[in-house]
């Protein structure tokens, strides 16, 4: 969802044309298929842990791979995950604060102006523009 609201903020005409329910589809599906293979070596390192009435799973600690899969797998759902979070955000409050300046910088300089040309007690006033 971060990653939506990026998208659609720091490239809004971008996120017009390529945001599609199509795309989307596509995009939750190769999301499913590498969260499934992603996931396949938990059938290989886990095991069951209990006696006959509370049966957990826990990791095996035997070997190498199950060491290395524990912080690969930290890094992937906890690590990366937070900082790109963290990232997108500021991108997506950095972009709002400087389209709210070129905002309000564009809108003092069309502002309008009104003088009055007539002298003390003459109700004539003059519209001014400043558009640029």
């Amino acid at each position: 969802m971060t990653f939506d609201k990026y998208f659609a903020i720091t490239w809004p005409h971008k996120a017009m044309l390529h945001s599609t329910p199509k795309k989307t589809k596509i995009t939750l599906a190769v999301l499913l298929t590498i969260t499934l293979i992603y996931n396949i070596p938990h059938l290989f390192i886990t095991e069951l842990v209990g006696d006959s009435q509370d049966i957990c799973l826990g990791y095996s600690r035997d070997g190498w791979f199950p060491r290395v899969f524990s912080w690969i797998s930290f890094t992937f759902n906890c690590i990366v995950p937070f900082f790109l979070l963290v990232m997108m955000n500021y991108k997506i409050v950095q972009t709002v604060r400087q389209s709210k300046k070129q905002f309000h910088s564009k809108d003092a300089q069309d502002s309008v102006h009104f003088i009055n040309s007539g002298g003390k007690n003459t109700n004539k006033t003059t519209r001014i523009s400043s558009m640029r």
